[in-house]
């Protein structure tokens, strides 16, 4: 789809710019030309030159100034691209979307944020910048960042998607690393928790029930429950012997914790 025109009077062109990440450029004349003593609705021209602004760019503003652009990527990016030799600068990287969670480092100056544009994001907030980031199918809806009690080294998070996907994922030096990956929903997964001593890591959905994982089993399912209606939070109690669970009908359940 085409997003943006624009009309150069200095060259005779336009600039058109779209969905599939190119730039291309036209020459007037030539569309004038195909045009002219021809009914049929379509024409075919080739354009003068085109830009990739990247694979799996989509542009959606485009700001044109003398010698370069500033690109809007739908995708979460600002390029920018000078003119005359066509080299492209990434200026920003961001989120496509909302953000549906962050989540801190217990031990570090990291910390992680998980979008509805199915990417998630660690960043150094001492060094203000992004370090890396992973994307996966499905928009992500809640997240936390596991406890020293169940990770020791306090590199791990557990991320809950739209489709009803668990994943946990680890840091290393380059990369989100996967350590598990699951689907015990069938719809969003709204709320994560852990108990107070880690053995249990709970998921709950907006399908109404809610999964027991084992940490220390390389998250083994245990069990699950079934609730009266959509949940939309929970928190172990203290001792972790019950879960505490708030529908979105209103009603609180507080669940025993699976043997």
């Amino acid at each position: 789809m085409i997003e943006i025109i624009l009309v150069d009077d200095t060259t005779n062109q336009f600039v058109t710019a779209g969905f599939d990440g190119y730039v291309r450029f036209w020459n007037f004349e030539w569309l004038d030309a195909a045009a002219d003593g021809d009914e049929k609705l379509i024409c075919e021209i080739n354009p003068l030159r085109e830009l990739q602004v990247e694979q799996n760019c989509q542009i959606k503003g485009f700001l044109f100034q003398t010698d370069h652009w500033i690109i809007q990527d739908e995708g979460g990016a600002l390029w920018k691209v000078n003119i005359a030799s066509f080299e492209l600068e990434q200026l920003l990287e961001f989120h496509a979307g909302a953000i549906a969670a962050t989540a801190c480092s217990p031990n570090s100056y990291y910390f992680a944020t998980a979008g509805s544009d199915g990417t998630v994001r660690l960043y150094h907030f001492k060094q203000h910048k992004q370090i890396y980031y992973r994307r996966f199918s499905s928009g992500a809806t809640a997240m936390i960042w596991l406890s020293l009690v169940v990770d020791p080294k306090g590199i791990t998070i557990a991320i809950g998607f739209r489709d009803g996907v668990l994943r946990v994922l680890q840091q290393s030096s380059s990369k989100w690393r996967l350590v598990h990956a699951s689907k015990p929903h069938t719809m969003d997964v709204v709320a994560l928790c852990t108990s107070p001593n880690g053995e249990l890591l709970a998921t709950a959905s907006m399908d109404a029930t809610i999964f027991f994982f084992e940490c220390s089993r390389f998250y083994k399912p245990r069990g699950f429950v079934k609730m009266d209606g959509p949940i939309t939070c929970m928190d172990w109690s203290p001792n972790g012997n019950q879960l505490l669970v708030g529908c979105k009908n209103g009603a609180i359940f507080e669940v025993a914790c699976p043997v």
